[in-house]
């Protein structure tokens, strides 16, 4: 009934259909040999964010702080748990900004749309004012719906100069289409399909990407059971920036435990540092 009522009502909150966040945290960086810091910022409609800042360990084969990524993690529970996609970077030279959007972790609010945008100027206004983030190239890394998130702010954001490159891992590009997509796959959700066009699209991904001036890596496993390659590849191919496909395997978000797509976004991140 829920779901029916976000459907009718244009799904202009967005949290009981997208969202899953999860309050308390499972771990805390430290648990996994990294150091860290939070950062507490507040958005400009004073909701409370409370992030991770990890400090990049010196680059083993070049001894170097290389740069700084800028994290949006999925869509369920929060960045204790997302954490295990990125805890191989600080090691091999890069700062990590993990962004926990409003209503997840230990951050106030609920999560919904345009509002969760907020949360990303509040941390990319956040990380230029810091001075070790000027001095190296920053990236943006969103997976999932962090993807279709970056994918839409980074091209509509008057920051985007700031912004070496943008990886893209498993995103969507239509939120209505993925709406379609999630309720078509059981009959007992076949009767919610008609609502699903009332799902607003002007935060899809693909209606935005074509404004992205910045190298970006695109990145979809061929096993991926939640979001269909088809998806990922609109936002790619919707794109005119210098851009990169790479075809992974395994289910999804899992890329990382892959060392040869480490070593792909690595090379790609050295690549791109103007």
């Amino acid at each position: 009934m829920a779901l029916l009522t976000s459907l009718l009502t244009g799904c202009q909150s967005l949290t009981g259909l997208y969202f899953f966040p999860e309050s308390g945290y499972r771990l805390t960086p430290d648990q996994l040999n990294l150091a860290w810091q939070p950062v507490e910022l507040k958005t400009r409609d004073n909701t409370i964010l409370k992030n991770w800042w990890l400090p990049a360990q010196p680059n083993p084969d070049t001894g170097e702080i290389l740069g700084t990524i800028l994290f949006l993690h999925g869509n369920a529970e929060n960045i204790s748990t997302h954490i295990h996609s990125i805890a191989w970077l600080p090691r091999q030279g890069y700062n990590v900004f993990m962004l926990d959007y409003r209503g997840f972790g230990h951050s106030s609010g609920k999560p919904k749309l345009p509002e969760i945008f907020q949360d990303i100027d509040a941390a990319a206004t956040w990380l230029l004012a810091q001075e070790p983030v000027q001095q190296k190239p920053l990236y943006l890394l969103g997976q999932s719906i962090g993807g279709a998130l970056g994918a839409t702010w980074i091209s509509q954001t008057n920051q985007q100069n700031a912004f070496s490159a943008v990886v893209l891992d498993a995103p969507f590009a239509s939120w209505p289409g993925m709406s379609r997509y999630a309720m078509s796959r059981q009959w007992q959700t076949w009767a919610f399909l008609p609502g699903t066009y009332l799902v607003p699209a002007q935060w899809d991904a693909e209606q935005h990407i074509e404004k992205l001036k910045k190298p970006l890596l695109v990145i979809h496993s061929i096993e991926d059971e939640i979001i269909p390659t088809a998806q990922s590849r609109k936002v790619y191919d919707k794109s005119h920036a210098q851009k990169q496909w790479l075809e992974a395997r395994g289910p999804h978000i899992s890329t990382f435990g892959q060392r040869e797509n480490r070593n792909t976004v690595l090379q790609f991140l050295q690549k791109h540092r103007d």
